[in-house]
């Protein structure tokens, strides 16, 4: 829990106070030291202060395509152990922006599908946010299916913060 809220916390100094700067040792889209792709380089200020560098996105989605539901989702990127480390989450809906935008709009780094990928931000008690990489739109859906027959099974990709 300690994680994802420093996760979140990254995600907040990134999207308000716009810290980032060159002369931070690491380069938003190069290979991180989990094996993923940079997409978020933190100013040595911020660094100082937060006690890390950056967040990595995982170099490939969880395994078994668009099949996960957002606890699914949640739980495999906490189970996850990827470049030697465990501390991997479900990226916040801004998070996962800043992956559209800085990896999946640059060349698709990461190789990234054209389809639905799960946040770990809620919107209610049955909804969460998602983006369609596609088109980079981000809405909520319901977090598991419902009585309809509506799948509620999308994509994730897990991140972490060095």
């Amino acid at each position: 829990m300690k994680k994802l809220i420093g996760l979140l916390a990254v995600a907040f100094v990134v999207n308000t106070a716009h810290v980032f700067a060159s002369e931070t040792p690491c380069k938003v889209g190069e290979k991180g030291p989990g094996g993923g792709y940079i997409f978020v380089c933190l100013s040595e200020q911020a660094s100082n202060l937060t006690g890390m560098k950056g967040l990595e996105a995982a170099e490939k989605d969880l395994p078994g395509g668009s099949n996960y539901t957002w606890k699914m989702a949640m739980d495999g990127c906490k189970d996850l152990r990827d470049g030697g480390f465990s501390n991997w989450v479900l990226p916040n809906k801004e998070a996962l922006n800043l992956m559209y935008e800085r990896l999946y709009l640059n060349g698709n780094k990461g190789k990234f599908t054209d389809l639905y990928y799960w946040s770990s931000s809620e919107n209610g008690g049955l909804g969460a946010w998602l983006q369609y990489f596609k088109y980079g739109y981000q809405g909520y859906y319901l977090k598991v299916s419902d009585p309809k027959g509506y799948n509620a099974s999308n994509d994730a990709r897990c991140v972490r913060a060095f």
